[in-house]
């Protein structure tokens, strides 16, 4: 079999650390970061650090308060084929690597032609020599067209394949690990074994879960699947909870502290891999020339080397002849270049941003950046923006929104913090997942250019439409009630939402659906950005859509063209007419709350959904009643009076 592969930027999200990848033929989960070449390796460390090292001091300040310790780097997945082949010992074993290392799991497989469920070891490898991955069942057939000689009697190349099962338990802390297949059709007998030809995985040709069995040949005690989803039934069978397993992390790295319950999932499900993902745009100063050469860090390590040579009382000596050579190299004055270096050297905190410690002064930022002037010629490689005249565009825009801003150019970093499963991430840092055994210094993450566009929604018009119509209020009332019994439940902080945080949520859903059919775009390479604060020294309501799908290089271009006058208003009025039916009406639109926890209100998969790699919020918090109004007020949409106009 062809080593499987993917892209460098699918090593994040959505195939990061503990992700489980389907292949063909099997299926692996991403091993933890103690099993990366930069940590397995280090003779390599240096060079592969210095490679796949993204530079994005801004948002390594965040991470590292967000976190309570310092992120010292940000490294991309590893690319390196040639090691893959060869392979490295890492997890107290072989580690089965594409680009990227991985484990196997599930560990339990069965036999396609003779239905035997046999375990497969953590680290078995992946090629077609590899006899754990054949049948070696040699007792007896189930299911077999003729009597015919068992699997294990065929030659290698001729036995069937084994076939990894779809059904494994998880917990909400991220633990996951093997569906107990001789608990469950045992129940309170004693258990007879795991040897092939012990459990057979049958399937009965009934309906669901009810045809699928699994049967102990020893003792003949079997159980359909029937139930196995309710966690009293699972429960009350097995009398399982949580063991703390870590596969990704190897076969020794159990959690014994975790008393959470197990839930029985499909491996193939959206609630087995939920990654808490930090996101940035680069902006300037920071995508200007000079920063990104003094935050290269083999830069910065010869610059360092030289301070701490040279000192006068303890004190660093700063000039600009020291590192006029240097200077003069880039193409930067000597003066300006000691000046930078002075700062970052003797006040890092403002060199890189780390006073920005909340989620909306750090977005703020950016916003501001969006609207300032546009950079010099020669400091467009990552980041450039042309700003509009609102009064270019016709009323559709015009009246609606305060600020257009075209982005022929940014680039996205995106780091890896941690996973839950089960559940999606609710702010609670203890209930991820580790990406490593030991603490490191480091995350995972990618970056990728490409364009967008800006969208700041008229802050007169937000007042108006907000003190006109009292039942705004009512309808983020029913989603706030639901999230506030969530966090409770959870045991999490209740912050709750606003109006303006649905509405552009919402309109930005809507945009993002009509620009898939206007440029070309699928709407799962375009992304949203949300920048909604209430605060007083920060207000704002705007929302940035962009390529995230492209590579390191860009994308495929339009976006911008499409935000242009003539095209913008063409894409709004088509996105919120279009928003005024949906195929589930009258359903959708009078729902008091549909999708998870209930908070979503007029917002389902035929009108307002997109897929999980666009949306922030994770199809949460959507309301098109706000867009265009409910039923019983047409104009209390922000765009009602668009629509009737």
């Amino acid at each position: 079999m062809a080593r499987p592969e993917f892209r460098r930027s699918q090593g994040v999200v959505p195939f990061g650390v503990g992700a489980i990848i389907d292949f063909p033929d099997e299926s692996l989960m991403a091993a933890g970061l103690d099993a990366w070449t930069i940590e397995m390796q280090p003779e390599a460390a240096a060079y592969l650090k210095e490679a796949t090292c993204l530079s994005e001091p801004r948002l390594q300040a965040r991470l590292s308060h967000e976190l309570g310790k310092d992120v010292s780097g940000l490294y991309m997945p590893p690319e390196a084929p040639e090691l893959s082949e060869r392979g490295f010992s890492g997890l107290n074993g072989p580690v089965i690597t594409a680009h990227t290392p991985f484990v196997r799991f599930p560990n339990w497989h069965f036999c396609p032609r003779c239905r035997s469920m046999q375990y497969v070891p953590w680290n078995s490898p992946s090629n077609a020599k590899n006899e754990d991955l054949r049948c070696k069942n040699s007792k007896f057939r189930r299911q077999a067209k003729s009597n015919t000689q068992p699997c294990s009697a065929l030659p290698l190349n001729r036995r069937p394949r084994l076939v990894p099962v779809r059904f494994i338990v998880a917990c909400a802390h991220g633990h996951i690990s093997d569906f107990p297949w001789s608990k469950w059709a045992h129940g309170d007998k004693k258990e007879c074994g795991h040897e092939p030809g012990t459990l057979f995985l049958v399937s009965t040709g009934g309906a669901g879960l009810e045809g699928i069995k699994v049967e102990c040949s020893k003792c003949g005690s079997y159980r359909t699947m029937k139930g196995a989803f309710n966690p009293s039934t699972f429960s009350e069978a097995t009398g399982l909870s949580c063991s703390g397993e870590r596969p990704w992390l190897g076969p020794q790295a159990q959690d014994p502290n975790c008393q959470e319950s197990v839930q029985v999932v499909q491996r193939g499900a959206s609630n087995v891999y939920f990654p808490y993902v930090v996101s940035s745009i680069l902006i300037p100063p920071y995508s200007e020339t000079l920063h990104r050469i003094l935050d290269n860090q083999s830069i910065w390590n010869e610059i360092c080397d030289v301070l701490d040579n040279i000192r006068v009382n303890g004190e660093p000596v700063i000039s600009a002849n020291m590192f006029s050579s240097k200077a003069k190299k880039y193409g930067i004055e000597a003066e300006v270049f000691a000046a930078a270096i002075t700062e970052k050297y003797l006040h890092p905190e403002v060199w890189s941003g780390t006073a920005e410690q909340t989620e909306s002064a750090y977005r703020y930022t950016e916003r501001q950046a969006f609207l300032g002037p546009r950079p010099a010629p020669t400091e467009r490689d990552e980041f450039d923006i042309k700003k509009t005249k609102i009064s270019d565009y016709s009323y559709v825009v015009r009246d609606y929104f305060s600020e257009v801003v075209l982005i022929p150019r940014l680039r996205e970093t995106r780091a890896l913090v941690g996973f839950s499963r089960v559940t999606p991430y609710d702010g609670d840092l203890s209930r991820l997942a580790a990406l490593s055994k030991k603490e490191l210094s480091w995350l995972p993450a990618v970056s990728s250019n490409g364009e967008g566009i800006y969208l700041e929604l008229s802050e007169n018009k937000l007042s108006i439409w907000e003190r006109t119509h009292s039942d705004i209020a009512e309808r983020i009332d029913l989603i706030n009630d639901k999230w506030a019994r969530v966090c409770s439940e959870r045991g999490t902080e209740f912050r709750p939402y606003s109006s303006r945080l649905l509405l552009a949520h919402t309109l930005s859903h809507l945009v993002i659906r009509q620009l898939s059919f206007d440029c070309g775009y699928d709407s799962s390479t375009l992304k949203e950005r949300l920048y909604v604060s209430n605060d007083v020294d920060r207000n704002m309501c705007g929302i940035l859509i962009y390529t995230a799908g492209g590579d390191s290089e860009g994308s495929l271009g339009g976006l911008v063209r499409q935000g242009e006058s003539g095209n913008l208003e063409a894409t709004i009025l088509a996105a919120v007419k279009n928003a005024e039916f949906c195929a589930s009406d009258p359903l959708c639109l009078e729902s008091e709350g549909q999708g998870y926890y209930g908070l979503n209100l007029a917002a389902c998969h035929a009108c307002t959904l997109l897929p999980e790699t666009a949306c922030e919020l994770g199809n949460r918090v959507l309301d098109r009643a706000l867009i265009v109004g409910s039923e019983a007020n047409p104009q209390g949409g922000y765009f009602s009076d668009l629509i009737h106009a």
